[in-house]
């Protein structure tokens, strides 16, 4: 078959991405042409017994793949690594090894096994069965599950001789099969790329939820120099829960199992923007119904946040000059918003109340993950109330 475009070079397109994009799932595999026992020119007239379990067999298949040989030579391998490498008893293995274990792909062993390999082989077998204080079986399936280990979660690169193929070697063995049809993996791919986002974005929550307690604990160490984190934690807590009771209760009745977040989520628009409960269910319907743009619901949210702001201002305004600012000249309310904004930023940074929303479907795309911080950042600090 004639080459194709996945086997001509490492990179290919505009944006030299990597041909190993068509070959996401990583494989092992190592040629073990020149190992000892490979080479070995020993008669195998001795022979090894054990049971083991179907998942047990399985993994003896995919070590017969990873190793590139036969059965008998895959298990001398592993009892040639596993002898030549173990100083102390590797416990987790070995209680998946042991007789009549209840770890999982382990039990229920009603297969036989049985391995030749040469009596010099046997003989220092039996001498690590010695040492060991295990039996034949259990030492034999030790050795398999014990290299699969070591080749799959701990990423061994390297045996007695043999080194492990490149993905780049093997990308090359594929594609010279490959038909030059697009990847079969393209959903697998997005909903990976899905998750690893959802990941960052949640690692970023936690970040500035972090940052946000450290600049809480300054504020409140300046005034408590002597107090450790924990108790400064304890009196945030508590000044949280003394300025904003409804979500305290709101998180009391959460934690208590006795309302969902569907519910929470329901009461809190119902408290702070003052809908009847029609209205505040009807909102979350249309929210999780939505077939605005991506572009339509970040306007709609910014849109909703300036409003609010300035209600925000003014409501802090009437508050602190009684109504008198209305009758001012427009230049000299425009400087009054400025300092009130400027004030309220400085008393909310002090006191900032997180009021989680709960149930919302954001973060679907881009456009909805940076609405969804919009909130985040803005929402719980515009809905405080001034003293």
């Amino acid at each position: 078959m004639t080459s194709n475009k996945y086997n001509r070079s490492r990179s290919f397109g505009s944006e030299k991405r990597s041909i190993l994009q068509y070959f996401s799932i990583k494989q092992f595999r190592f040629d073990t042409s020149s190992h000892p026992v490979v080479q070995s020119k020993e008669r195998c007239s001795a022979s090894l017994k054990a049971v083991i379990s179907h998942q047990e067999r399985q993994t003896i298949e995919g070590l017969v793949n990873t190793l590139e040989c036969s059965e008998r030579q895959a298990l001398r391998i592993c009892i040639h690594e596993f002898l030549a490498s173990v100083k102390v008893m590797p416990e987790q293995d070995l209680e998946c090894a042991k007789s009549g274990s209840s770890k999982k792909g382990h039990e229920g062993r009603e297969t036989q096994l049985k391995l030749q390999l040469p009596s010099s082989e046997k003989k220092s077998f039996k001498e690590a069965c010695k040492k060991f204080g295990l039996k034949e079986g259990e030492l034999l399936r030790l050795a398999f599950i014990w290299l699969r280990n070591q080749i799959r979660v701990k990423d061994l690169a390297r045996l007695d001789s043999s080194s492990r193929r490149s993905q780049i070697e093997l990308f090359r063995k594929w594609s010279k099969g490959h038909d030059g049809s697009e990847s079969k993996l393209k959903e697998l791919r997005a909903a990976s790329e899905a998750a690893w986002s959802e990941i960052e974005d949640r690692a970023f929550d936690r970040y500035l939820e972090k940052e946000q307690q450290k600049k809480l604990r300054r504020l409140y160490k300046a005034e408590n120099r002597y107090a450790d984190n924990n108790e400064i934690d304890a009196l945030i807590q508590l000044e949280m829960q003394s300025l904003d009771p409804f979500e305290s209760d709101i998180q009391q009745l959460l934690n208590e199992g006795k309302i969902d977040d569907r519910e929470a989520e329901t009461r809190r628009l119902m408290h702070h923007l003052c809908l009847s409960r029609t209205d505040a269910e009807t909102a979350l319907a249309s929210d999780d119904d939505s077939e605005s743009t991506d572009e339509e619901l970040e306007l709609m949210v910014c849109l909703f946040l300036e409003e609010l702001h300035q209600e925000r201002i003014s409501g802090w305004l009437d508050t602190y000059y009684d109504g008198d600012w209305e009758s001012l000249s427009s230049s000299e309310v425009k400087t009054l918003r400025a300092n009130a904004e400027a004030q309220m930023k400085t008393e909310l940074e002090r006191r900032t109340i997180p009021i989680k929303l709960r149930g919302r479907s954001l973060g679907k795309t881009p456009a909805e993950r940076r609405v969804s911080r919009l909130i985040s950042k803005y929402f719980n600090t515009f809905l405080q109330k001034p003293d």
